[in-house]
């Protein structure tokens, strides 16, 4: 009981040390925001300050699920009466590699705002473990609402960033889970094109997007309008955040959905 107790301890540690990182970030926004007051006058002060306030509920967001990760297999390693030694390694090293991802991706998303991504250097690096330890996560989550996870992987190395490709696959899949029905499943299909490029397909049987908004849903800040799903709404920045991502890495996304059928999300990256 004492390690567990330790360990939860360690875990909700680790998440204050996080909502610190995410402050001093989102005080390095507000700061880059005020230059652009002074240095873009057709911006009015009104405007400025809406999109301080959006992105500060985008970043939130980019952290949610990670987080709830954390939280989660904190909970198991507490509640758990029966946890063998196995386990509690397992739990304690999902806790630690998602903390460690938290703080990665906060630091790597201000990047990407404030560069644009021009000084974010690429490394050789499998896709599938990438996806993999996203699906990892996920997986948990997705069991406690009643959804089935459902993947099919091939090996698959490429040049990019690891900490940005794990947010767009956490904000694809995340996307999945909450389209879906209670009940419902979603297929992460991974295969390759051709000898040049890799298609990843994420497919949900969910609430689905209307036709004539499919393709505004990558602009920042945009929503779904006529969802009805209440766990849908959101401040419309993860699917831009995709893009930006995707584009990073010389891919493209491409989008089909029926409207209460589901969607699939097809990410397609060179080799």
């Amino acid at each position: 009981m004492e390690m567990w107790r330790i360990i939860c301890l360690t875990a909700l540690a680790l998440t204050a040390v996080l909502m610190v990182i995410l402050i001093r970030n989102l005080r390095m926004m507000k700061a880059i925001w005020q230059e652009k007051e002074e240095e873009e006058y057709e911006f009015t002060k009104e405007k400025i300050t809406e999109n301080q306030k959006v992105f500060i509920g985008d970043i939130a967001h980019e952290m949610k699920t990670p987080l709830t990760a954390i939280l989660t297999f904190a909970e198991i390693l507490s509640v758990k009466p029966d946890i063998t030694d196995e386990e509690r390694r397992k739990y304690s090293g999902y806790i630690h590699e998602e903390a460690v991802h938290l703080k990665h991706m906060s630091e790597k998303l201000s990047q990407l705002v404030q560069f644009e991504g021009t000084n974010l250097e690429k490394n050789e690096l499998s896709l599938k473990q990438i996806i993999y330890e996203v699906l990892t996560a996920e997986q948990v989550i997705c069991e406690k609402e009643g959804i089935l996870l459902e993947q099919k992987l091939c090996e698959c190395r490429l040049n990019g960033e690891k900490d940005l490709l794990k947010s767009l696959f956490y904000n694809l899949i995340d996307n999945a889970r909450n389209a879906s029905k209670q009940n419902g499943k979603i297929l992460v299909h991974m295969e390759y094109e051709d000898k040049e490029e890799v298609k990843i397909q994420i497919i949900d049987y969910g609430t689905g997007i209307p036709q004539e908004e499919i393709a505004h849903i990558v602009e920042p800040f945009y929503t779904v309008k006529q969802n009805t799903s209440k766990k849908l709404h959101g401040t419309g920045l993860g699917l831009s955040l995709c893009q930006k991502i995707i584009e990073y890495h010389n891919g493209r996304l491409e989008i089909e959905s029926q409207l209460g059928q589901g969607s699939t999300f097809t990410v397609r990256l060179p080799v």
